[in-house]
């Protein structure tokens, strides 16, 4: 997943770096899937219906692997609840910070566009993710 930084999450670390406003990352964070990606500024389509809700993710070592050159990788399996209905082809996902609305702090689109039939459940498997800073 070739990911970017939302603005939200950009003019936070900035803040924090360049003039010492604090910002307490988030303790859980929600992974949310897309028929349309969202961008720096949000929007896009999320899933909706059909059993999809967001998956929390704790936001700690134990999830993500300490970053290097740039990147940290998932540790853990992230699984989305099994699809009771079609839900589309999902061909982004995002990291937000609530279980529905909230700010944006990264999103990318997927290497391969998936559709989630009803039935499935999609896993994104220890290993497949890849935040890289950019």
């Amino acid at each position: 997943m070739s990911t970017g930084k939302g603005y939200w999450l950009a003019n936070k670390v900035l803040d924090a770096t360049f003039g010492g406003v604090p910002f307490t990352t988030p303790a859980v964070i929600y992974m949310a899937l897309y028929a349309v990606s969202p961008g720096a500024d949000g929007g896009g389509v999320e899933f909706a219906g059909g059993n999809y809700a967001r998956v929390a993710v704790t936001n700690d070592s134990t999830s993500w692997s300490l970053s290097s050159q740039g990147q940290k990788i998932s540790l853990r399996d992230i699984t989305f609840p099994g699809a009771s209905a079609n839900l589309g082809t999902a061909v982004a996902a995002a990291f937000l910070d609530a279980p529905s609305g909230g700010n944006l702090l990264v999103w990318g689109t997927l290497q391969t566009a998936t559709p989630i039939f009803a039935g499935q459940i999609p896993i994104f498997p220890a290993g497949s993710i890849t935040l890289v800073e950019q």
